[in-house]
């Protein structure tokens, strides 16, 4: 089954190109980019899978998200604790809620 993948990054190390970038990225399927650092990628992994391929050619502090659209999953690495925990809060967030569930701890 082929998942709709949003991937964000932003390489802060300096040892890895948009060049390598492009390339990782086109090795899990379909991609597109979108915008500096944001690609649409039809591929048949999913988040997680496809956040460790691409965390392959990344240093230890650059940023990744990978958003799967189609299974509502999300893996994200070198974000910064209060992106995390707002994310976490808000991620199963129904829009007809009024008020943001939290995540059991």
């Amino acid at each position: 089954m082929a998942n709709n993948l949003v991937i964000a990054y932003r390489l802060e190390g300096g040892a890895t190109s948009e060049e390598e970038m492009g390339q990782a990225l086109a090795r899990l399927g379909d991609a597109v980019p979108l915008l500096p650092g944001v690609w649409y990628v039809k591929a048949t992994l999913g988040a997680g899978a496809a956040a460790d391929e691409v965390r392959r050619v990344m240093n230890a502090t650059d940023v990744l998200l990978v958003v799967d659209a189609s299974n509502n999953e999300l893996a994200r690495f070198g974000l910064g604790c209060a992106a995390c925990a707002a994310v976490d809060r808000l991620w199963e967030h129904r829009a007809d809620d009024p008020k943001p569930r939290r995540r059991p701890t």
